[in-house]
């Protein structure tokens, strides 16, 4: 008799926990999404794939952030109709600002700050690395300090450009490199560009082991921001998923 109420018990909680977490719960257990402003990623059966964002999409139980402050907006239903839309309470109120927004158990978003300025032998020494002997001057020269490895302790990363330097440049670049264990390692490079500007969008951690992965952004004057995803294989940094 006591072990059928016990049963009866474990099948009326499993049945009013289903019905309050509902299938979304399940499925992002198995699932893992992260929209980046107009742009959406989802992980399912061992890769990345990138999804179209079409009107009237609708998400539900995101977790929202500001890009660049790196502000909690909180855990909401999105939608998507030429711009972002919010669930408040009953209805969907106009978002109007940028975001990166994500759902899937392990995901983790890690802030950080940005410092400006790169010692000239560290540029030399990373544009070695792409076959670069010589540079004019940097008009971009960022540096932010961040454990991406979860060894406690934290690595460099470096975004340097001489895209619109105010001296004549022999080659043009824009760069994102990292600093671990006396090494440099490249991210992320483009050369001979025209307005192309790379950036550190967010560093998160996609699967939960703590060892983040990179979203960059490449960054135009011309027209539309695209975005890729880099991670960590075999000891060299591959984009996982990308626009570009």
């Amino acid at each position: 008799m006591k072990k059928s109420i016990i049963i009866i018990v474990l099948i009326v909680a499993a049945y009013l926990f289903f019905a309050i977490a509902g299938v979304d719960y399940f499925d992002s257990l198995f699932h893992k999404n992260i929209c980046v402003e107009n742009v959406s990623w989802e992980y399912s059966k061992g890769k990345w794939i990138e999804k179209t964002i079409s009107n009237n999409l609708n998400l539900k139980k995101y977790t929202i952030y500001k890009p660049n402050t790196f502000e909690y907006i909180g855990k909401y239903d999105l939608k998507y109709n030429k711009t972002w839309y919010i669930k408040e309470k009953k209805s969907f109120e106009q978002y109007g600002y940028s975001l990166i927004a994500y759902k899937g158990k392990g995901i983790k978003l890690y802030p950080f700050e940005v410092k400006y300025g790169i010692d000239k032998s560290i540029a030399n020494a990373i544009l070695k690395k792409i076959n670069i002997n010589k540079y004019g001057q940097l008009n971009v020269a960022k540096t932010i300090n961040l454990d991406v490895d979860n060894d406690q302790e934290e690595e460099i990363i470096y975004i340097m450009s001489n895209l619109y330097s105010d001296v004549e440049e022999s080659k043009t670049f824009s760069i994102v490199a990292l600093y671990n264990d006396g090494e440099y390692s490249i991210i992320k490079y483009v050369t001979d560009i025209e307005d192309e500007i790379l950036n550190l969008y967010a560093a998160i951690d996609v699967d939960g082991d703590k060892k983040l992965e990179f979203i960059i952004a490449s960054e135009f004057y011309s027209y539309v921001n695209s975005y890729s995803m880099y991670g960590l294989i075999d000891d060299e940094y591959v984009k996982l998923v990308g626009t570009e």
